[in-house]
């Protein structure tokens, strides 16, 4: 599924395999912009599609990678090599308070960890200025297959 084809008005629920280079190719900046890209769960998934974006937006773009907690320093090192600018979930929220808005935002933090993973999701629909133009809400999960007797 191209991310220009959903609606600006209704987060966008994807599986994992959307987020791959055909999902994000679909959201291209205009000549000369460069859209800033804030990445919800900068682990694997998040690092991966954070690259994508920076393919797809030659000359650089911003990618803020949001994470819990401090990553390692090693962890850290390779964020920024990755041309990644971590910051807390907290300092995001705080820069939300203040009216700060993202047009895309992406979710890929797992729901382990999360006390609460529904108020988790939700508080990351508030970085989201769902009003730009071509703004996009990207929600990833994963989940393995599951069965019951």
């Amino acid at each position: 599924m191209l991310l220009s084809s959903l609606p600006t008005t209704m987060p966008a629920l994807l599986s994992l395999a959307a987020a791959t280079r055909s999902g994000l190719s679909g959201v291209r900046a205009d000549a000369g912009a460069q859209p800033p890209l804030v990445v919800v769960g900068a682990g694997v998934l998040g690092r991966l599609a954070a690259q994508e974006w920076q393919e797809i937006h030659p000359g650089g773009c911003e990618v803020l990678g949001v994470t819990r907690t401090r990553p390692d320093e090693e962890r850290e090192a390779a964020m920024r090599a990755e041309g990644i600018t971590h910051r807390y979930r907290s300092d995001i929220e705080a820069a939300v308070r203040c009216g700060q808005r993202w047009p895309y935002v992406l979710f890929s933090a797992s729901p382990s960890g999360n006390d609460d993973y529904a108020a988790t999701v939700a508080s990351a629909l508030d970085y989201w200025d769902k009003d730009a133009p071509g703004a996009r809400f990207v929600f990833t999960s994963s989940a393995g297959v599951c069965a019951e007797q």
